[in-house]
């Protein structure tokens, strides 16, 4: 096995950009996410400069699928 415990997508991450409690027991696994959510969550178009910053911490951190 590869070490990845969860394969999450862009609502995952959108959910952890608003610090949703729900998400939160999940960040003490290996998680990963496809090229596919992060091309999707750094492909809205309203997003701000902060957002856009903390989308891509989120997905440096999370990136290797």
């Amino acid at each position: 096995m590869n070490g990845i415990n969860y394969l999450v997508d862009t609502n995952f991450l959108i959910h952890l950009s608003e610090e949703d409690k729900i998400v939160i027991p999940f960040l003490d696994d290996n998680i990963s996410i496809s090229y596919i959510t992060e091309l999707e969550l750094l492909g809205v178009f309203s997003i701000s400069k902060e957002q856009l910053k903390n989308a891509l911490k989120q997905t440096n951190q999370f990136r290797g699928f």
